[in-house]
């Protein structure tokens, strides 16, 4: 099951479609044993709004629920040991040896979700001011700054406690 879901912060707070950043829903985390020899685990997510033009000229960050947090503490998959790469229309998250192990088994991370950023995203605050952020500036937003700035709903209407 796949959704993405668009928005981009205007001043009278509506969504908006075109050139927007877009969000998955809150993935469960499914790491599977794919090369017993290199103890490498790994699983594919489609991720049909990931294109060649985003991957030239956009960024995707991908972040881990902590489980049984409820969304509440989310970070970059890197910081739990679980790479992401990306090509068009899929993301492959690897985990290698015991770390790989221990994130197959759910005790750290129960679910993930990505975000796809185009090259430049304009937001409007409260006050009118507009601020245009780069893809990397946005690629570097920790979760809760990156949430608030484009105003994504943190837990999202379908996360679960796995």
């Amino acid at each position: 099951m796949f959704s993405v879901v668009s928005c981009k912060k205007t001043t009278t707070n509506t969504t908006v479609v075109a050139d927007s950043v877009l969000y998955s829903k809150w993935i469960p985390l499914n790491l599977q044993l794919v090369n017993a020899t290199d103890s490498d685990y790994s699983q594919q997510i489609t991720a049909t709004a990931i294109t060649s033009t985003i991957l030239n000229t956009g960024a995707i960050n991908v972040y881990a629920n902590v489980s049984g947090s409820n969304a509440a503490a989310i970070t970059l998959v890197q910081d739990y040991g679980l790479y992401p790469t990306f090509s068009p229309g899929t993301i492959y998250l690897d985990a290698f040896g015991y770390s790989g192990y221990q994130l197959s088994s759910n005790q750290y991370i129960d679910s993930v979700r990505y975000v796809v950023i185009p090259a430049k995203v304009a937001t409007t605050s409260a006050d009118g001011t507009v601020h245009t952020y780069t893809a990397q500036q946005l690629k570097e937003l920790d979760y809760n700054s990156l949430t608030k700035t484009l105003g994504i709903p943190s837990k999202g209407s379908n996360f679960t406690n796995n």
